[in-house]
């Protein structure tokens, strides 16, 4: 899994992950980690897929015709949803460590004095007759996670604006799980008016798009409070961006963008995760300050406001 951290601004980021074919963290996106029957979970995803290929469709329509006005304003609805959150939505789901088949396999409640002497060993228990896949899935998920990034942020940045961004987003997405999943009776209600009911429809992507998010966050949480974090400097980011001077243009600019672009730094998405980020920022100095959301990877606050000496986050 590759993740990369592009600077918007001075205090503003957009943080970008895909992953490597042969990554077996890729899996982990679809695992289901409630106890729902198998049935159900294959029916939510093929419902998912399902949803993305309509929408997809709808985006082939000719220029001008009701399919297309409404493909692109749905679009226009979804690049506000905060670039954090397609970010955490990318990230694999944290699965349930495989569980000990037998005693000998748990740790021993009373060690020798020898092995109370030795390092600890914060490795992953391996459990002999667990299922092989889940086992690799779970180590895979203790193997450390190298972040890249332009020389001009620091690591210590890195991995505090990472721990900060889990440990905000994490208790958020699961707030608004719970209360996009309370309104759903009530835009169910919209169906006794002329059309199709978009207002459920929205309502019911919002809950898997908070619910997805809240796992992405709690993943990253796992691997920031467990030290996993390796952030490194990626040449070829620092040459992309090497003609923005961000003390004289505040916002990142639309050539630098797409040189990252062309350097196929990120996945395929890169270039539309950069650029709604980046209108992101925009609007957010136009409106001013707003509240915790107003800039992507920000504090809060518009760019105009913090102190360009520095870019200590929330």
């Amino acid at each position: 899994m590759r993740i990369i951290v592009v600077p918007i601004t001075k205090t503003a980021r957009v943080y970008s992950a895909h992953f490597h074919p042969a990554s077996n963290l890729k899996e982990a996106t679809r695992l289901p980690v409630s106890r729902l029957p198998p049935r159900v979970v294959d029916l939510s995803h093929r419902a998912v897929d399902f949803t993305i290929r309509q929408w997809d469709e709808l985006g082939s329509a000719r220029e001008g015709t009701w399919a297309r006005r409404f493909y692109d304003f749905g679009n226009s609805v979804l690049d506000r949803i905060h670039a954090e959150e397609w970010f955490l939505k990318e990230l694999p789901i944290l699965p349930t460590p495989p569980t000990p088949s037998s005693p000998s396999s748990l740790p021993s409640s009373s060690p020798s004095s020898a092995a109370a002497a030795a390092p600890q060993d914060t490795r992953p228990a391996s459990h002999s007759h667990a299922d092989p896949a889940q086992q690799r899935l779970w180590e895979a998920f203790h193997e450390p996670l190298t972040v890249f990034h332009p020389a001009r942020l620091s690591t210590s940045q890195i991995q505090h604006e990472l721990e900060t961004l889990a440990n905000r987003r994490t208790p958020y997405h699961q707030r608004l799980f719970i209360l996009s999943t309370l309104l759903v009776p009530v835009s169910c209600l919209a169906t006794i008016l002329p059309g199709p009911n978009v207002f459920l429809a929205y309502n019911l992507f919002r809950v898997y798009s908070h619910w997805r998010a809240y796992q992405g966050a709690r993943t990253l949480q796992h691997w920031t409070r467990n030290g996993l974090i390796r952030p490194k400097v990626d040449p070829r980011l620092d040459e992309a961006m090497a003609s923005w001077n961000w003390d004289r243009v505040e916002v990142v600019e639309p050539q630098v963008i797409d040189r990252i672009v062309r350097a196929e730094l990120g996945g395929l998405t890169l270039d539309r995760e950069l650029e709604r980020g980046r209108h992101q920022v925009l609007r957010a100095i136009e409106a001013g300050p707003r509240g915790p959301q107003s800039e992507p990877g920000g504090s809060g606050k518009s760019p105009q406001q913090h102190d360009h000496g520095g870019t200590k986050p929330e």
